[in-house]
């Protein structure tokens, strides 16, 4: 007898085990991407971030700065006085196509009204290369600024009233375009004019001696820019007297100008005087001592590591023998603890920065971190400026950035390390690309650069690396 066949299973019995089946592969394919769905998660995410600027450090300055060339008022009965206004407005905010067209106008409106051989056109004629100067057109600027100085002259004589700016700002385009000795000559006659116009001791002629400085040292001629910088401290004396807050601001510049041409042991010498004159001008227990007492501390602190010396002696005017980086420091820190309710946050943040600054260059690391800890606690000001690293010193042969016509553009990228030292430098432009100027600026940015010293960048608890930091350097092409 015959075994009967077994029914076969309906498709309905057989579909929930293959729709298992399917949900079972369809579930360990989850499992299995989504640990690769969370690795591509923060790249995702660090793609949609935009990426951080780069810190563009700017270029150093000096006290020692080249004042602007000024326009000139003219006078109530010149047709140009009705347009004057305007053409002060578009100079000041940098309107300079204006400004031009202005300048153009009233030259033409005087000399049709008052003749070529007018003061009063002469004036318009001034203005007009004062704003050619201001738009970098160098050598249309010198050519205008001698036919103003020869008008002047002519009509005039040696008191015309055009001639002092006329001289300054052939001065000015001259050493723009690359001629110091010639642009000293021009500053020197703008000073004497200032002399003869206002006397021999008036606070004005600060500028051209700051201006006569810069040439002098175009031309490697430290002893005369030193001689310009010296006769602003006698200035100081004969129009305030031998204790005056001028005297010690003149001697301040003199200061930073030895620490700009890498002569850290002179520039100490001047801090000391400085803080001399300050004592006796306030008295030795005056809060307003402290950013004497620390620059004169860090000067020290800098010859000490840049000539390693130890010690150093400077006896100062009033007796005094300075003879470490402590003494001035300590004297510093007791006036803020004693005049701390008196100070805003701000001042106590800048001052513990400073202090900061003081120990990092002494080389005490640990000390610096607390000091700039303190003043990010204290003032946000002071903490977003500890965010970023800043150069402590440049080096004193640091190439001046060319003049207002300079077409040259050089950048470099670098690291600035938690240590304060730059690593990792790159040119990132050059324009025009080639140029041997450039490329000898180049190798002459990557070797000062590796001198540097940074006050690094603040992280929480120490001093952190700052990577895409860059520098712009402006330059005249060889060709």
């Amino acid at each position: 007898m015959n075994p009967r066949p077994l029914p076969l299973r309906p498709d309905h019995c057989r579909r929930p085990r293959r729709l298992q089946r399917i949900a079972f592969a369809l579930l360990a394919l989850l499992v299995l991407a989504r640990p690769a769905a969370q690795a591509a998660e923060p790249a995702a995410e660090q793609a949609r971030t935009p990426a951080s600027p780069p810190l563009v450090i700017d270029p150093p300055k000096l006290r020692t700065q080249l004042p602007k060339v000024a326009l000139r008022a003219p006078q109530a009965d010149s047709v140009a006085a009705a347009t004057y206004p305007a053409l002060q407005q578009a100079f000041a905010a940098g309107r300079l196509d204006d400004a031009r067209a202005l300048a153009a106008t009233a030259v033409d409106a005087t000399t049709r009204s008052h003749g070529e051989r007018d003061p009063r056109s002469v004036d318009a004629r001034l203005n007009r290369a004062v704003v050619s100067l201001e738009s970098g057109e160098v050598q249309l600027t010198g050519e205008q600024f001698t036919a103003v100085i020869d008008e002047a002259s002519a009509i005039g004589g040696l008191r015309a009233p055009q001639l002092e700016t006329a001289w300054y700002g052939l001065g000015t385009s001259l050493l723009a375009a690359g001629n110091p000795a010639d642009a000293e000559r021009a500053f020197a006659a703008a000073l004497q004019q200032r002399r003869i116009n206002a006397g021999l001791h008036t606070q004005d002629q600060v500028g051209y001696l700051d201006a006569m400085t810069l040439t002098a040292r175009s031309r490697s001629r430290l002893d005369l820019a030193d001689g310009f910088q010296l006769r602003r401290i006698e200035l100081a004396e004969r129009l305030y007297g031998d204790a005056s807050i001028e005297r010690a601001e003149a001697a301040q510049v003199l200061a930073d100008w030895y620490s700009s041409t890498s002569r850290p042991r002179e520039a100490l010498q001047v801090q000391a005087y400085r803080l001399d004159i300050l004592s006796r001008v306030f008295g030795r227990d005056d809060i307003r001592l402290v950013p004497a007492l620390l620059d004169e501390a860090l000067a020290y602190a800098v010859v000490v590591d840049n000539l390693r010396e130890r010690p150093v002696t400077i006896q100062t005017r009033n007796g005094t023998v300075l003879q470490s980086t402590e003494q001035p420091l300590n004297q510093a820190l007791r006036l803020i603890r004693k005049h701390e309710p008196q100070l805003s946050a701000l001042e106590r943040g800048q001052m513990l920065i400073r202090v900061g600054d003081v120990h990092w260059v002494q080389g005490d690391r640990k000390r610096a971190v607390l000091a700039w800890q303190q003043a990010r606690t204290i003032d946000a000001s002071s903490a977003r400026r500890l965010a970023q690293p800043e150069p402590l010193e440049w080096p004193g042969d640091w190439p001046q950035q060319a003049g207002i016509d300079a077409v040259g553009r050089l950048e470099v990228a670098f690291t600035v390390t938690d240590r304060g030292r730059v690593a990792d430098i790159a040119v990132v432009e050059q324009a025009p690309a080639g140029d041997a100027a450039g490329k000898a600026l180049a190798t002459t940015l990557r070797r000062l650069l590796g001198r540097m010293s940074f006050r690094p960048a603040l992280g929480q608890e120490r001093s952190e690396s700052r990577a895409d930091v860059r520098y712009r350097h402006l330059f005249r092409p060889s060709s």
